[in-house]
């Protein structure tokens, strides 16, 4: 599948015939600089780069006027520029590691208007240019800490572990308009465990803060009535993992 759909068909015009479920290739031009570096003997090293995409016949995923069913579409020209950047290291001869990273994007549509037709079959353009792209987070983050005690050889137990990391999105937009988006949101988690060797068992916690957040949005008016629904991201979370290693 190739060959285009849409800003020139009508939302309420999409009747799933052949011909309005073509769309066209995307093109982009990437431009990117970064590097690796490392400090204190290797002990602590940093990746980074800047990055710039100029995208022509953008393809993205939206849902028809209908609400039932979601197509593939171009918007004309989009862009994105941003940076990303991450860091680990360790300390007390490796017994504690660590890692920190943060993205930034922003990604916006430079040339998109999808044409509607009203109820006299007149059409109005829509201009969404300058709009955000939707389902990209504008800021990514990540950071972990983890610490493993090491017991005496001939010992059952081969050593303990702990740690604990935070992971984080947001501003994701749900939609070309930009109605609605998720703030960002940062999860907390952490574990521990005991290392046998060939056995480990590790007892875990995920979104301790039991942060309330979406993964997932949409609008739908297939009711005739224009509803919302969200698929929400999971709660706090308790389990525990049993390992074997041969």
């Amino acid at each position: 599948v190739k060959q285009m759909i849409v800003n020139q068909i009508p939302q309420e015009s999409f009747t799933g015939k052949p011909e309005q479920t073509f769309y066209k290739p995307e093109y982009s031009y990437n431009y990117e600089v970064g590097g690796h570096f490392s400090f204190l003997d290797d002990k602590v090293q940093m990746d980074a780069a800047v990055f710039y995409m100029d995208i022509y016949d953008q393809q993205i995923s939206k849902f028809v006027s209908s609400g039932l069913g979601r197509v593939m579409v171009n918007a004309g020209r989009g862009r994105s520029y941003g940076a990303e950047m991450s860091w680990k290291g360790s300390l007390l001869d490796n017994r504690i590691t660590w890692n920190a990273s943060y993205g930034y994007t922003n990604a916006q549509f430079k040339e998109y208007e999808v044409q509607t037709a009203d109820e006299s079959a007149q059409q109005d353009a829509i201009n969404y240019n300058g709009n955000a792209v939707p389902f990209v987070p504008k800021h990514t983050m990540a950071v972990g800490l983890d610490y493993y005690q090491p017991l005496k050889r001939h010992h059952a137990v081969k050593g303990l572990f702990v740690g604990i990391n935070s992971t984080g999105a947001g501003d994701i937009y749900w939609g070309d308009d930009n109605m609605y988006k998720q703030p960002f949101y940062a999860l907390l988690n952490a574990h521990m465990g005991i290392d046998f060797g060939a056995v480990q068992v590790n007892v875990w916690g995920k979104n301790l803060t039991d942060t309330n957040y979406d993964v997932f949005f949409f609008t739908s008016a297939a009711t005739t009535r224009n509803l919302k629904f969200a698929q929400c991201g999971n709660p706090l979370q308790f389990g525990i993992d049993l390992s074997l290693h041969f």
